[in-house]
């Protein structure tokens, strides 16, 4: 049964766990220049190793989620392990500020996922809103000195997989027991980045204050914000829950700039309200056509 005031107040847990995840991140990058597998590595295991007390008595329940959705585990392991290389290395790059504004193209790609393969509609002020979120996304993306292009790219990249997995959760999630799901992804995540760190050699050196504050914050962003996320998901549509996280951008671009005194600049500010104000009008428009429908002049 939906229950909306739920939904959103468990959207907010998941954007204010995000946010703590992001900076988070930043400050190791910044404090001790980590590398991304090892930062995987570390935060993936803290995840395993330190739930491990709460999750193993439920075993039963771990026995039922992977009988019942064992596809659907591997692909969000799959996916989730390109999303997560991709996004943190950009964070190392760009700073969790600029990757957090650029993620927000995951609106575009969420409602493009559902016109390919749900039928759905797409209005001309949805098309024309998304030129405006790519418009910002350039201009936040091409910040001299400060978000390379590949980095751009990559947050993209992950954007898109973050959507899929959105899809994903709204076609085959039904019934899942969100906790349990996250903390089985976690398990898959952690023994391929063990095997991809040793096999290549790839772990580096870190203090233990590094790495314990690595697994608190994956437990953070991997088991907590995923479980509000996936548990908002039974409660609120995509196109409301894209709309409630775009506070997220703004709080780390707040947070960057008192934590670490990162300029804001002209450009930085003209990408910003591109970007966020056209994923709003993007957002508002989507929820319009659900409830109200869609004017055949409207669509393409």
């Amino acid at each position: 049964m939906k229950n909306e005031r739920l939904g959103r107040w468990l959207l907010w847990g998941n954007c204010l766990t995000l946010v703590v995840f992001y900076l988070g991140l930043d400050i190791l990058f910044r404090r001790w220049d980590v590398d991304t597998f090892t930062m995987l590595f570390w935060g993936y295991l803290g995840v395993v190793v330190i739930c491990a007390p709460w999750f193993l008595p439920q075993i039963k329940r771990m026995r039922t989620e992977i009988v019942e959705r064992k596809w659907l585990i591997l692909a969000f392991i799959v996916t989730a392990a390109m999303s997560s290389w991709l996004w943190v290395s950009a964070i190392g790059a760009a700073g969790s500020g600029p990757v957090s504004l650029i993620e927000n193209t995951q609106t575009l790609f969420a409602v493009g996922l559902g016109f390919f393969f749900l039928g759905e509609k797409l209005t001309r002020r949805e098309l024309f809103a998304g030129i405006i979120i790519l418009g910002g996304v350039v201009l936040v993306g091409t910040l001299r000195g400060e978000v390379p292009l590949w980095a751009a790219i990559a947050t993209v990249a992950a954007a898109f997989i973050f959507a899929l997995q959105s899809f994903l959760i709204k076609k085959f999630g039904a019934g899942m027991h969100s906790s349990t799901f996250s903390y089985l992804r976690s398990i898959g995540l952690a023994v391929f980045f063990t095997v991809i760190a040793f096999a290549f050699d790839l772990l580096q050196p870190l203090p233990w204050e590094a790495i314990i504050l690595t697994g608190f914050l994956y437990i953070l962003g991997a088991v907590i914000a995923r479980y509000f996320f996936f548990e908002a998901h039974k409660h609120l549509s995509i196109s409301q829950i894209n709309l409630l996280i775009l506070v997220i951008p703004v709080m780390v671009l707040t947070g960057t700039f008192f934590l670490f005194d990162d300029l804001l600049s002209l450009q930085k500010i003209i990408g910003t309200i591109l970007v966020l104000g056209g994923a709003s009008w993007f957002v508002h428009e989507r929820n319009r056509i659900e409830k109200n429908g869609i004017r055949p002049e409207e669509s393409l």
